[in-house]
């Protein structure tokens, strides 16, 4: 609003029977003109008009800081006032005094108007004196004394500008206080508060006592109590109560304090009409409030009310509003900060777009220093540089791309030179710190370190960021230590960490953060000095920290894993059992169904093997073999269990209610990615001239699509969090049913048996705390501790097969998991003999952590002279899952229409930038003729059209190529004639949902479709075969690294001639690939002579062995994996000449990583074979 628009508001508000004519001259008037109008308003004869007068003086007095004016409505008030009084005091007595009191009280205030023009001191000091002596006239209990009383203390305070004696103001404050606290006409009282307000920030200014920030706001406080409900002046008076406790909180930090704040300006906002001129510079500060209060508490509902409250108002302002530009720098924060929280890619690109959005924004100048700026250009510019610098510095940590960490830190730079501002100084140190980190240069780490330094000395003792600096210091120090082994870097880093501490209230949601940081120093300490007052300190912080009430789930479980890991042996099996069993119901809370999927990733993948540490540490405790599975089955496959429970089974609910059937349905398809659209959430044209190009740069940093262009479903993040909340509700009535109270509970130990009747299934638990199998049966659970496995061999068995290069690689493997794994399950079950009557019992495997990647199947010593039956093959059939839930799931999928006779047939010999496939044409051949009887039907090679018909078929079989992606398991495809242009990813296959026609078999003859390579997932389970679980295919064979293409014919033959002999039931599927596997694998021992002599234990030649347990303990050596040390204690192992989880590996593009995947191959994978391959080896069924 114009400066003359806004001044005829407010006066229009005075003077409600103002003529159009009159307007039109205020609205065209300068300040000296606005002046002549109010001296053109004589002093009213007839008290009755005085109200009128006084406030028009007032107003002048407000807009021009003219003394002149207050003097005017300050002695018309008071005569008004008078007026009255005499009348009462007529009645009752005299005042002989009154007239003479009077008199010179209206000389002094004229005497302060000399002074106004003159700044002479001789004439304040006379109209103090003169002031004073009518004072002294007043009698003790009169009414006018409180009056005089605050005349004299608006007197006394500009003396303070002579005396600069904090003495001067103290009297005048406790006159005005005293006057104000007094039966005081309305408008005598408004002016003293409003003289009071000034004088008391005058104070503040040289004392920063908080008091007079208390009495500031008891100041606004008594001004609202003094407005009539509806009145205009209503809510401003609120607002202004809500920047003086504002004001108040960042003092005392109190969050009494700041929930007044949040009430007070709320109230303004929701009183204010809705074309009040600030009612979006109230909301603005309202979201902020609210954003502070997330900080402090870590309530996730007010941090979404805030966005949700930034949103709206920009949506309610103009382009060129004054207030736009402040607005989008709250949304931009509050965006960044729930992206801090939460890790949700949508608000980083999100975050990006708001500060496009800014003006004004010329990206050729966001690192050079404008010239000639006032102070409120250069904060403003330097906050845009701040946070585009973090936002950069987070996506860095998402994407690893170093070009966006090296424009953070020229951003920060720039903003450093712009404004002295802590916060920016402070986030500058992070990005150095990450900078060195990826790069290793020491001057980015030294820089780091000077430039916190800075940031804490900078920072007011009061300043509710300086715990946030002190912790960012302290691990700075605690990183060069890590560098240089400085003992005195870790002594400074506990020092500083410890006053972050201190400076940070309990309530504060970064509290337990801050904690587990100093805990882990004090830790490392301790295990150099063994200090028992370190160790003492230490469980402190960690038990602290993991009781924290206002911190957010992933900071307390980094507590969990860092004390649990740190000091194991320390806190005892009972705390370590509490401890992880809290970490797997906090599990959950930090991968919710809302998140899209890439962001459950990075989230799980933080605490890799927390579920098996839990189960193992619950057997240490005591607490049996059903409670440690139950914490598997809760901690291990957290997103498959999401996608289960949303394509449940709905068949009796739709027949008894289905009204709650429907409920449940449309909020599935909220959260089901497959029942989505996919509208994106960012829109905008691309301009890479632009801040747009930081959203969508995805392709050279090696981000998933969904990742890098903010793709989105076309549900938004807030109706995805309240379809989470109703589905949880749902969930709850739906219990209540009689026949449902199970509804979606994690299955009871009666559940578990029955899924384990008639095959028992075997969960393998690997933890650094120790390894057992826990066995389920029909009438039992129980465990079997197996100490001859440990997770740090079974981590380096599975690089060993990833580098293997020679058959004895996969030999010694098979062989140690017979002896530390397979052979005392199938003892304990009773499975010690070969089956004489081809009725072969079967047994479930559930492996974990990396023994998931292993074939225990295959286990066993298979080249023994004279042969035996050492080896799983040789006593039971295999079959495997993710969890039992994911098997009892599998198990009550029933389809609802009637099913299709098709056998949907994909071959694909030739694909763009990779080796030729010829066997695979002749794998369909064979299997066109066993599956006659089903239809078989051969689509065109195109992606949308094998899609299709995969809806309506019974088998399908695919031969091909098979890529498993380790940087993003997503990316795992089959892949069709142009290559990954064309392939069928995960999300492809997965969204498909086939459950009202579930198809039968999905028979994957391709490379690595059952492999998790992803750090950090595997117990997710993200691949190709659990990808056409979650589809609705029942049963799925696929592979667990590549495969020999000559003998894929052979595995499907056989395969499928069980199928033909026997019929397509459930347990054929299993049959038909053990008896493909096993007679493969005696064809190579039995008919080649080579491996006969070559792998007679007796007769080997150590000089042919390549990899052998010498090599094995020099990976171990190289991996730096301590004897007692989990592989997965560290978010971040580098295995040299590994493409899997490695930084380079993870920066290529995805043609060269299948052409590494041929040299990592065992011998040449499906593109040849020799005899000597383990080709039978990595061959799985997952089914029912």
């Amino acid at each position: 609003m114009e400066t003359s628009e806004l001044r005829v508001s407010i006066l229009t508000r005075i003077f409600s029977n103002v003529e159009p004519d009159t307007l039109q001259l205020l609205q065209s008037s300068t300040d000296e003109g606005l002046c002549a109008f109010a001296n053109a308003h004589n002093e009213p004869e007839d008290y009755s008009d005085a109200e009128d007068y006084v406030q028009l003086h007032l107003l002048v007095f407000a807009w021009t800081g003219s003394f002149q004016h207050i003097e005017k409505s300050l002695i018309v008030a008071e005569l008004w006032q008078l007026e009255v009084l005499d009348r009462i005091l007529a009645i009752k007595s005299m005042d002989p005094w009154r007239h003479q009191r009077l008199k010179l009280s209206n000389k002094a205030m004229d005497l302060l108007g000399s002074h106004q023009r003159s700044g002479l001191r001789k004439d304040l000091e006379d109209a103090i004196q003169t002031m004073e002596k009518a004072f002294t006239m007043v009698p003790p209990d009169h009414e006018d004394l409180a009056i005089f009383k605050g005349n004299l203390g608006t007197l006394y305070g500009p003396r303070f500008n002579f005396t600069k004696d904090v003495a001067e103001l103290d009297r005048a404050i406790e006159l005005i206080w005293e006057a104000v606290i007094s039966i005081l006409p309305d408008g005598a009282k408004s002016l003293f508060l409003g003289v009071l307000r000034s004088f008391h920030k005058t104070r503040f200014k040289l004392t920063h006592n908080v008091g007079d920030l208390e009495q500031m706001a008891d100041v606004a406080s008594m001004a609202i109590d003094a407005t009539p409900v509806g009145s205009p002046d209503r809510p401003s008076r609120l607002y202004k109560l809500g920047r003086r406790l504002d004001k108040l909180f960042d003092y005392n930090g109190s969050s009494q304090t700041l929930d007044r704040v949040i009430e007070v300006v709320t109230a303004a906002v929701e009183t204010a009409p809705t074309d009040y001129p600030d009612r979006t510079k109230w909301s603005d500060m309202l979201a902020m409030a609210l954003g502070r209060r997330f900080q402090r508490l870590g309530d996730m509902a007010d941090l979404n009310r805030a966005i949700q409250i930034a949103e709206d108002s920009l949506a309610q302002v103009p382009p060129d509003h004054l207030q736009r530009t402040s607005l989008l720098y709250t949304l931009g924060a509050l965006i960044t900060l729930r992206y801090n929280q939460t890790e949700e890619m949508e608000d980083l690109n999100r975050a990006i777009v708001v500060l496009e959005d800014m003006p004004p924004f010329d990206p050729n100048r966001v690192i050079a220093i404008p010239e000639d700026m006032t102070p409120v250009d250069r904060a403003r510019e330097a906050g845009l540089r701040l946070n585009l610098g973090q936002i950069l510095r987070l996506r860095f940590e998402r994407t690893k791309n170093i070009a966006d960490l090296d424009r953070s830190i020229d951003l920060l730079r720039a903003a450093s030179k712009m404004i002295d501002y802590s916060t920016i100084l402070s986030t500058l140190g992070t990005s150095l710190k990450q900078r060195y980190d990826e790069k290793g240069d020491i001057q980015d780490l030294t820089e780091a370190i000077d430039v916190s330094i800075r940031a804490v000395d900078t920072t007011a003792a009061h300043n509710r960021n300086l715990g946030l600096h002190l912790n960012q210091l302290g691990l700075l120090h605690k990183r060069r230590h890590n560098v240089t082994g400085d003992i005195k870097d870790l002594d400074e880093a506990v020092r500083v960490l410890a006053l972050g501490v201190d400076a940070t209230p309990p309530e504060h949601s970064e509290f337990a953060g801050r904690l587990d940081n100093l805990g882990l120093c004090l830790g490392n300490r301790y295990k150099k000095n063994g200090s028992a007052e370190d160790l003492e300190w230490s469980k402190s912080c960690y038990h602290r920290a993991i009781n924290s009430q206002s911190s957010g789930p992933a900071d307390i479980m980094s507590a969990i894993h860092n004390a649990t890991r740190l000091l194991a042996r320390e806190l005892g099996p009972e705390k370590i059992c509490e401890y992880l069993e809290k970490a797997i119901n906090l599990l959950v809370k930090t991968s919710p169904m809302y998140f899209q999927q890439n962001d459950k990733q990075q989230s799980l993948a933080k605490f890799p093997g927390i579920a098996s540490d839990a189960a193992a540490a619950a057997l240490n405790a005591g607490k049996g073999a059903f409670h440690a599975l139950q914490l598997l089955e809760l901690g291990r496959g957290v997103i498959t269990d999401h996608f289960m429970k949303m394509r449940t089974n709905l068949s009796d609910l739709e027949e008894k209610q289905p009204d709650l059937a429907a409920q449940f349905i449309f909020l599935r398809d909220k959260l089901d990615p497959a029942s989505q659209g996919t509208a994106l959430s960012i829109s905008k044209k691309v301009h890479l001239s632009s801040l747009k190009d930081l959203a969508s740069a995805g392709a050279s940093a090696g981000v998933s699509a969904e990742a890098s262009t903010g793709a989105s479903t076309g549900v938004s993040r807030n109706q995805r969090v309240e379809a989470e909340k109703s589905f949880h509700d749902l969930c709850e009535k739906i219990r209540e049913i009689p026949g449902f109270e199970k509804f979606l509970l994690p299955p009871s130990a009666e559940e578990l048996m029955s899924a384990a009747n008639p095959d028992p299934i075997a969960i393998i638990n690997v933890s650094s705390i120790r390894c057992d199998a826990l066995i389920v049966e029909k009438n039992r659970i129980r465990n079997l501790e197996l100490p001859g496995l440990t997770s740090r061999l079974s981590y380096a068995f599975v690089i060993t097969i990833r580098e293997a290069k020679q058959p004895e690689a996969v030999k010694l493997v098979l062989e140690w998991m017979w002896e530390t794994v397979a052979r005392p399950v199938l003892e304990a079950l009773g499975f010690t003999e070969t089956p004489t009557d081809d009725n072969w019992p079967r047994v479930w495997w559930i492996p974990t952590g990396y023994l998931s990647q292993l074939p225990l199947h295959a286990a066993g010593r298979h080249f023994q002279s004279p042969r035996s039956n050492e080896a799983v093959l040789d006593r039971v059939m295999s079959s495997y899952s993710l969890s039992i839930k994911a098997l009892m799931y599998g198990r009550q999928q029933q389809s609802t229409q009637e099913g299709s006779d098709k056998a949907l047939m994909v071959a694909v010999p030739e694909t763009a930038g990779q080796a030729n496939l010829p066997y695979a044409m002749e794998e369909l051949k064979i299997l066109e003729s066993l599956c006659a009887p089903l239809h078989p039907v051969i689509p065109e090679l195109k992606r949308d059209l094998v899609l299709q018909g995969m809806r309506d078929c019974k088998i399908f079989h695919f031969a091909g190529h098979g890529l498993s992606d380790p940087s993003d398991p997503l990316k795992s495809c089959l892949l069709l004639q142009e290559g990954i242009a064309s392939s069928l990813n995960i999300s492809d296959i997965r969204d498909t949902k086939l459950q009202d026609n579930a198809p039968f078999l999905a028979y994957l003859s391709a490379c690595s479709t059952g492999a998790v390579e992803a750090e950090g997932l595997v117990d997710e389970g993200i691949n190709l075969i659990n990808a056409c679980q979650l589809a609705g295919f029942r049963h799925v064979i696929g592979t667990l690294w590549e495969v020999s293409d000559p003998y894929c014919v052979d595995v499907a033959r056989v395969l499928y001639e069980v199928i033909r002999d026997e019929g397509m039931t459930d347990r054929t599927i299993c049959r038909g690939l053990h008896k493909a596997i096993k007679t493969l694998r005696d064809k190579a021992v039995d008919t080649n002579l080579w491996a006969k002599e070559a792998f007679t234990i007796e007769e080997v030649d150590e000089k042919t062995i390549d990899i052998d347990m010498m090599k094995l303990s020099e990976y171990l050596e190289n991996l730096k994996l301590e004897e007692d040390e989990s592989p997965t204690a560290s978010a971040s192992i580098e295995v040299v000449g590994i493409s899997s989880g490695s930084k380079a590996a993870s920066n290529r593009s995805a043609a060269e990583f299948i052409r590494n995947a041929k040299l990592l191959s065992l011998n040449t994978a499906r593109y040849g074979s020799t005899a000597l391959d383990f080709y039978w080896v990595p061959y799985v069924h997952f089914g029912v």
